[in-house]
């Protein structure tokens, strides 16, 4: 009977329908009825070890209590996917082909397949893929042209270690350095087969951070006196096939044109170029010198903020939205585990 109250209480609430027994069942039985409570109320769990990286730090900036489905109860099983198996070929055929100086894509890409099985559909997408893999190696051999970089690290894998079995773990595609007498240069270019956001608007919030992360764990790499002349993604699908960096550059020129002496109209950096009086396009996306060093505290200080609120078990249900749009549910699989409601959204603004 309190099961068909509850279900009468649903059609006359949400479809405006009024149940023939809803009286007779409400005059006999008392229900706090739609009085589930969801928040998180804490957990009494000692964390023994962590390992965290830019892509979980994303999922507990996001939303908490989504980290602690994902990462602590390990309710997200991975599953390989095409699109998965296309990212890794990209960075596997990128790695070999700069680090042996092999331009012979096809060679890797078979190596890295081996014996994966495919659907006719996704073979017709693989041979899209080749190609657009020859094609971004076309572009880094054009980059090449462009810059004053001698020295390069592939898949440069950083660990930091913050003690008690506290890790911050990050690899980061291309590191490109030179020295010059007591300076390093040092940019830094990260592949991305996905749609990632690259915009600073959202660091205070830990958000969109994957080249301000990879930006401060290039301070560990053990460089001397480092200038940054810029740091990028290099966005790879077969639509665009626009293989141009885009990111951060230095606004300093001299310091700019170690990674490309072609500013004024930059055939490798999307959206660099400079007006008639010498001064960047507002197009431009340039950081002073002082401006990268606060992005880098300003990480260091996430990082060990996220740390901090995960050692407390802090995991809360606080899905962050903006401009209207919930980002901190997007693509979630625990809807039916969290029960949000808008009170327990968390809006955040764009610097």
């Amino acid at each position: 009977d309190k099961i068909r109250l509850v279900r009468a209480y649903d059609d006359y609430f949400k479809n405006g329908y009024k149940n023939n027994d809803l009286n007779i069942l409400r005059n006999n039985y008392q229900l706090k009825y739609n009085s589930y409570d969801n928040r998180y109320k804490g957990i009494d769990r000692v964390m023994d070890k962590l390992t965290l990286s830019y892509s979980k730090m994303q999922i507990y900036n996001k939303c908490a209590f989504r980290y602690y489905l994902t990462d602590i109860l390990k309710l997200d099983i991975y599953e390989e996917n095409f699109s998965g198996v296309i990212g890794s070929m990209v960075h596997y055929v990128m790695e070999k082909c700069l680090s042996n100086n092999d331009m012979d894509a096809d060679k890797y890409v078979y190596e890295f397949l081996g014996d994966r099985c495919f659907s006719k559909k996704e073979m017709f997408f693989l041979d899209k893929y080749k190609e657009s893999i020859r094609e971004l190696l076309e572009q880094v051999l054009l980059e090449r042209e462009y810059m004053l970089f001698k020295d390069a690290m592939y898949e440069k894998r950083i660990d930091i270690d913050y003690g008690n079995n506290v890790h911050f773990v990050g690899i980061i595609d291309k590191v490109l350095y030179y020295i010059d007498n007591d300076t390093t240069y040092v940019s830094l270019i990260d592949y991305k087969t996905g749609n990632d956001n690259i915009s600073l608007k959202y660091l205070k919030y830990g958000l969109d951070i994957q080249l301000p992360i990879y930006l401060y764990l290039s301070t560990k790499l053990g460089f001397k006196n480092v200038k940054y002349p810029g740091f990028y993604l290099q966005k790879f699908n077969i639509i665009d096939r626009d293989y141009r960096l885009i990111g951060y550059s230095n606004s300093d020129k001299d310091t700019l044109s170690i990674i490309d002496k072609g500013y004024d109209n930059s055939k490798i950096i999307k959206g660099l170029k400079t007006n008639q009086d010498g001064g960047f396009s507002r197009y431009s996306k340039i950081l002073s010198d002082d401006e990268i060093e606060n992005i880098k505290e300003s990480t260091k200080e996430i990082i060990n903020n996220v740390i901090d609120k995960i050692r407390k078990n802090e995991f809360m249900i606080n899905p962050k939205v903006s401009n209207g749009i919930n980002i901190g549910c997007e693509y979630c699989k625990f809807i039916d585990i969290c029960f949000k409601t808008v009170s327990d959204e968390v809006t955040i603004f764009p610097e």
